[in-house]
């Protein structure tokens, strides 16, 4: 509420000139964006893929490390194992911009689509608590450095009087499509296992490092 205050009491200039759109028109402007632009729609379409078939995992952590780990989901070990995956988050984030600096992005995201989905597949196997710290830390890692890639990716081709609409369907499909696939990975957990949803989503993040082609050469449809 204060961060919305703050703004709400700050006149900002607009950068740019108005289009004209207004209601319904501007609130669906960022669909129309990503229907003609081929990068932008591969860049959405994937974080959503990313977000629904990968990251159940996230939500079903409590159940993972309890059936498949045998830790103790209220003891420090979880907290520890958690820990791990969001230093290994801020790590793969924090490469982006040192360590991936001048390399392509395009390749980045593809290389670590791939290191993401087999770092989950070891994971999902994994029934020892102890070798399950560095892996999930690497799971973390490769996610993070993925998604702020492929980010990267994104807003780096943006035309600013579109930036806005487009980021928010971004927002949509980095967010707003993980609570629908961790309803899903429960459905499905609750009648095969845990360990399924696990393994499906670090299939699908293969698969998306197979066909995920966000390279800006002929991004714009003719």
């Amino acid at each position: 509420m204060f961060a919305i205050g703050t703004l709400a009491a700050v006149a900002i200039p607009r950068p740019y000139a108005a289009n004209g759109e207004q209601g319904l028109r501007r609130l669906i402007g960022g669909f129309a964006v990503a229907r003609r632009d081929r990068l932008i729609r591969r860049c959405l379409l994937t974080i959503a893929s990313i977000s629904f078939f990968c990251l159940p995992f996230i939500g079903l952590l409590p159940v993972i490390a309890g059936r498949n780990l045998d830790l103790d989901v209220q003891g420090a070990g979880y907290g520890v194992l958690f820990a791990g995956f969001g230093l290994g988050a801020a790590v793969g984030a924090i490469s982006v911009g040192t360590i991936l600096v001048g390399r392509s992005r395009a390749l980045a995201v593809r290389v670590g689509l791939a290191l993401f989905g087999v770092s989950l597949g070891v994971f999902g196997l994994l029934r020892e608590s102890l070798p399950a710290y560095p892996v999930l830390f690497l799971v973390g890692l490769f996610y993070f450095a993925t998604v702020t890639s492929l980010s990267t990716v994104l807003q780096s081709h943006l035309d600013e009087n579109v930036r806005g609409r487009v980021m928010a369907l971004w927002i949509m499909g980095f967010g707003g499509t993980v609570p629908l696939g961790l309803l899903l990975g429960g459905f499905v957990a609750d009648r095969t296992s845990v360990t399924t949803v696990v393994l499906a989503g670090a299939v699908v993040a293969v698969i998306l490092a197979v066909v995920t082609n966000v390279s800006p050469e002929g991004s714009v449809d003719g």
